[in-house]
Formats: structure tokens, C-alpha cells, sequence
């Protein structure tokens, strides 16, 4: 079954930087991504790309990230070594200023 990627499925203490936001301020940043991404989740057959990750030697959630570029033909910007090399046509390496 597909599996949808959105914020709304990420545990809130993930990447909460402790001592740089408040939980109220993350709270508030991701309403607001969720606000900008309706209507553009892509959904992703969670067991398939699972799969694919033992082949490409990427994180799940990079292999999970670049599918949805490949399907829509789109560029993913990513610092992500790895997924740069698995899906060196599909990508575009994003160096820090």
C-alpha cells in the first residue's frame, strides 16, 4: 500500500533543534510547510522503495525523496552523497554559501 510522504507523519521530536527553537516555534514552522504543501504530497509504495534502498545504498527516506523527483521529472536538491551518485541525473548537489 502507497505510503504518503508528509510532515504529518514525522514524530514532532525528530529534528528539533533543543537549544536553538522552542517546540512552540518548530510547532509553527511545520503548520506552516503543511499549509504550503496541500495538494502536492506524492505517494510512494513504501515496501518497493524499501526494497530498492538495499540496491542503491541510500537512506529510505533519500531513495524515498528522489523516486518522487524521477516521476515528475524534476531536479531533487540534495547534499546527500550517496543519493548524488545513485541518481546522479536526477539530482543537483547543494553546496552550502
Amino acid at each position: 500500500m502507497p505510503t504518503t510522504l508528509t510532515s504529518k507523519n514525522i514524530p514532532d521530536d525528530v529534528c528539533l533543534p533543543r537549544e536553538q527553537l522552542t517546540f512552540e516555534a518548530v510547532r509553527e514552522i511545520q503548520r506552516e510547510a503543511e499549509a504550503l504543501s496541500i495538494g502536492s504530497e506524492h505517494e510512494v509504495d513504501a515496501r518497493r522503495e524499501l526494497e530498492r534502498v538495499r540496491d542503491c545504498n541510500c537512506s529510505a527516506c533519500g531513495r524515498a525523496f528522489a523516486s518522487v523527483a524521477v516521476r515528475l521529472g524534476a531536479k531533487l536538491l540534495t547534499a546527500d552523497g550517496k543519493v548524488l551518485k545513485a541518481f546522479a541525473q536526477h539530482t543537483v548537489a547543494f553546496a552550502a554559501a
